[in-house]
């Protein structure tokens, strides 16, 4: 799998927002598969989205569980796409 980060950045890139415009958590547990749970908010408070990325033994993204509400689902679909092509 790509660097998070990087995929984030695609991703907002793919949305047309400004990723400067949001707070971005990421936190990494390894339980059995290794995960990172993405936390998306706006500065300004709010509404907020959330992926976690499930990878294997050898970083390999095997698949992904998001809760969306804080972009509308067009633009949230064209979000996910970009770890879509991970898997």
């Amino acid at each position: 799998m790509k660097n998070v980060y990087n995929l984030l950045t695609d991703a907002f890139v793919r949305m047309g927002k400004d990723e400067s415009m949001y707070s971005i958590t990421i936190q990494y547990t390894e339980f059995g598969l290794r995960s990172y749970r993405v936390t998306i908010s706006p500065l300004c408070g709010g509404s907020s989205a959330s992926l976690v990325l499930l990878l294997n033994s050898s970083d390999v993204l095997v698949d992904y569980y998001e809760v969306n509400d804080l972009f509308d689902g067009e633009n949230w679909e064209r979000f996910c796409d970009v770890f879509e092509w991970e898997i």
